[in-house]
């Protein structure tokens, strides 16, 4: 059981609780990266960055699979305040709203 740390109040945390604030693991992490940010590359530098978020509670939980066993596997979820976190470090992408602007620059060029 957990316990509120302000008010010691127990706190229950199920699975369903854990996915809606937590929705994304690691792999959906860094697939995300890799088509909002242009100058991402999955290095030491994200892994640093990766090592300071999983500290802050609000942004990482991490799941043991077998709570009972001290030995057990553990899996990782981010919560989706993480982009607020790691636009710090890297540059979005910038997406063109309006197309018609680049069809005719390319169109000039081939001229």
């Amino acid at each position: 059981m957990v316990y509120d740390k302000e008010s010691g109040i127990p706190v229950v945390i199920s699975d369903e609780n854990i996915r809606q604030k937590y929705p994304l693991k690691y792999y959906d992490v860094v697939g995300q990266c890799k088509e909002r940010y242009s100058n991402f590359f999955q290095n030491k530098k994200f892994n640093t960055i990766m090592k300071q978020i999983k500290i802050n509670e609000k942004l990482h939980h991490e799941r043991k699979l077998d709570p009972n066993n001290t030995k057990t596997q553990k899996q990782s979820f981010y919560s989706s305040n993480i982009w607020k976190e790691l636009d710090k470090y890297y540059k979005k992408n910038v997406k063109s709203t309006d197309t018609k602007k680049e069809v005719s620059l390319f169109s000039e060029l081939k001229d």
